[in-house]
């Protein structure tokens, strides 16, 4: 929810203001699944993207260590957060993030991440 909150965009869309950000949660075969989803510029969709892949590819130790690794060289961005977010819930979930972008218009898209807890 906190990532959602502090990374989310306000653009217009065709002249119209948009903000939503969404969570849903469910119970399924024994794991909490959460969903969230938030607009994103379309220039930051790569570098997420791969970020998230590289998590994905890592071992629970690997991503215990990237974490440390990442504490003791993070900078606050200009909103507040040092890019741990999703490296927490990776390593809290156990399982592969899943995500998605939905292309919006040449500026946007539309940010899914789902992740299972068990």
């Amino acid at each position: 929810m906190q990532n959602v909150f502090h990374h989310q965009l306000k653009p217009e869309h065709e002249g119209q203001p948009f903000e939503s950000g969404i969570i849903v949660s469910n119970d399924e075969n024994s794991n909490y699944r959460i969903v969230s989803g938030n607009y994103i510029v379309n220039t930051s969709t790569k570098a997420l993207g791969e970020k998230i892949d590289k998590m994905n590819a890592m071992s629970a130790e690997q991503l215990r260590a990237f974490y440390q690794e990442s504490l003791s060289v993070a900078e606050l961005s200009e909103k507040g957060g040092a890019g741990l977010g999703i490296l927490d819930m990776a390593r809290k979930s156990k399982m592969p993030l899943e995500y998605e972008f939905v292309p919006i218009d040449e500026h946007y898209s539309f940010f899914i991440l789902a992740i299972a807890i068990p």
